[in-house]
């Protein structure tokens, strides 16, 4: 955990509204222009982040089997917070035959500042399924007095091993990405 304020957290949230997304913008395999919505909480609690495109798959090419989305938020809340994640929910669906494995990693960090947060969730079929899965981990904070970028990097792959027929897929498609924040008062 990177400490942004030693020795001040506390439990009080920033005042209703207050957190505002001041910029949004993500590129890569798994999220073409026009693919990703991203929507604050009311509360400023929590974000979503939801992908219309994001699969990765042996049925295609070999390009397909990895597919990463790097998203980066510019959030903007009062400068006596720090914010961190606190924890993350993923929910979507796969279908892997016998021998083709697969696993969805994603990373969380501020840019510019130390310390990233990940969560990596590993399948192997036969299986057939709708998923969610949550993880929590230490909290990497913002610093104190800045507003930097928040940085979230998700990367599906499908390997088909040794499956000499059928193969598989992960997606995350029209499911949402919850990310839980919390707060820090410097």
């Amino acid at each position: 955990m990177q400490s942004a304020c030693p020795g001040q957290v506390s439990a009080i949230q920033p005042p209703p509204g207050s957190v505002k997304i001041n910029d949004f913008s993500y590129a890569g395999s798994g999220c073409p222009p026009g693919s990703v919505e991203l929507v604050m909480s009311d509360d400023g609690n929590a974000m979503t982040l939801k992908f219309t495109k994001h699969r990765a798959t042996t049925y295609e090419s070999a390009a397909h089997r990895k597919r990463t989305c790097t998203a980066s938020v510019g959030l903007s809340y009062p400068p006596e917070f720090a914010v961190g994640v606190g924890s993350v929910s993923v929910k979507g669906s796969a279908r892997l035959d016998g021998g083709v494995s697969g696993s969805i990693k994603a990373s969380y960090y501020f840019s510019g500042q130390g310390g990233t947060a990940s969560s990596t969730q590993v399948m192997k079929g036969p299986s057939e399924e709708s998923f969610e899965y949550s993880d929590s981990f230490g909290p990497v904070y913002s610093k104190c007095g800045t507003e930097p970028k928040l940085s979230i990097v998700t990367e599906i792959k499908v390997k088909p091993g040794r499956a000499t027929k059928g193969g598989g897929f992960i997606r995350l498609e029209s499911t949402p990405q919850n990310l839980d924040l919390i707060w820090m008062r410097c």
